[in-house]
């Protein structure tokens, strides 16, 4: 049997992980669920188009950027919370979808460990309005405003680090830094953290791992620890890439690795992940005998998401014209911290991965034939719910050895 060659475009090709996959009849069903699947996958491939410019690394989770963005929403009126709708492509701000975003991060039955929690932090004790307060208990499982715990002689963002560190397995320690708060501090903070641990389905023998070149997106050569294995895989190619699928054991997840087949071929692909078509291509996958090289790697991603998300089509939440008086009645509140850490270490056994955002409000200036799958050059991944379709991570290689 022939390797399918696809006649489709990179961008088509992607656009399954901006769509969920289809129901019987062919057609994406449009219930709520789905649509807030189909909103984070495009609001996922809108902001990696935004960063994507950004040297190094590259590492984030656009179901959980999402989730603290609606919860922005939900507090949010007029023109700062349309805004806020059209960057996420949210459908509307009805009770169930924000259930729907409220759900992202937390449908991944089976073997996989996936998690996410979400809080709000106040200095003090505030009084949330209705009915902010019962969208964030109903959809977002926030049943009271947290405080430092007045016992606790460490600062307020400290505390909140504390929080993150416990839902992320210690993975992500410091999310907010002292220099990252505004002058003034903060009224209060929107905090969403996941965590996910799972492990392939075919792992990679370790004693098979050993140092071999990976060229780098600037052309240099480096020796990096490099995971091998062979297996039966889901693959499929067109004349730029190749695409494998890796599945976690007993799970409906698994890791979409997209390998330009010219070392320095990524920038190109990246482009096309903007030019969006509803289309499938996973589906036409199919398994074949693949001999994988996969370097080993782990880094962190550390986010500044305030000017990105402002020129993505929201900066009215960043200005002194913000109206958040959906969530407490107090004028002049407008967003004044966005920031989004993010961990990731792929190895023989698996996959861990975490990530925190927080948005911080205050006042103004406040085949049956074997293919090569030899990932020595930079790529791509994410990490999908192949079930529903929702990207829980997404992130690029340009170094494995870059902490």
């Amino acid at each position: 049997m022939n390797v399918q060659v696809f006649s489709l475009t990179v961008a088509v090709c992607l656009s399954l992980l901006i769509t969920p996959p289809c129901a019987g009849s062919g057609q994406v069903s449009t219930t709520v669920p789905d649509a807030a699947v189909i909103a984070s996958n495009a609001f996922a491939m809108d902001l990696y188009a935004a960063l994507r410019k950004q040297e190094g690394n590259l590492f984030f989770s656009p179901a959980n950027i999402a989730c603290t963005l609606a919860m922005a929403e939900a507090g949010a009126r007029g023109k700062t919370a349309q805004e806020i709708r059209d960057v996420l492509h949210m459908p509307d701000d009805s009770l169930a979808m924000h259930k729907a975003f409220g759900a992202l991060g937390k449908s991944a039955p089976g073997g996989i460990l996936l998690y996410s929690a979400n809080a709000i932090w106040s200095p003090e004790p505030i009084q949330l309005l209705e009915p902010f307060q019962t969208i964030m208990e109903r959809a977002y499982g926030v049943n009271s405003v947290m405080t430092p715990n007045p016992g606790d002689s460490r600062e307020y963002h400290i505390q909140i680090n504390e929080w993150i560190a416990k839902e992320t397995n210690n993975r992500i320690t410091e999310a907010i830094r002292f220099e990252d708060l505004p002058p003034g501090g903060l009224s209060l903070s929107l905090v969403s953290a996941s965590y996910m641990n799972g492990q392939w389905r075919a792992q990679f023998p370790r004693q098979r791992t050993e140092t071999a070149p990976f060229t780098t997106a600037s052309g240099e050569t480096v020796e990096v620890p490099t995971m091998h294995m062979d297996d039966f895989l889901e693959y499929g190619e067109k004349e730029n890439c190749q695409v494998l699928e890796m599945s976690y054991q007993n799970s409906v997840m698994a890791m979409i690795l997209v390998l330009p087949k010219e070392p320095d071929g990524l920038p190109a692909l990246e482009k096309e992940l903007t030019q969006i078509e509803v289309n499938a291509w996973l589906p036409k996958m199919q398994p074949v005998m693949a001999i994988v090289s996969l370097p080993r790697f782990r880094f962190t991603s550390d986010l500044h998401l305030g000017n990105v998300l402002g020129k993505m089509g929201m900066p009215t939440a960043f200005s002194d014209k913000a109206d958040f008086k959906n969530m407490m009645s107090i004028d002049g509140l407008q967003l004044k911290l966005a920031k989004h850490c993010s961990w990731v270490d792929v190895n023989e056994e698996g996959t861990e991965a975490a990530s925190a955002t927080v948005m911080g409000i205050g006042m103004p200036g406040m085949v049956d034939e074997s293919v090569d799958f030899i990932a020595d050059h930079p790529f791509l991944f994410f990490i999908q719910d192949r079930k529903s379709g929702l990207i829980h991570y997404v992130g690029r290689v340009l170094d494995p050895l870059q902490k």
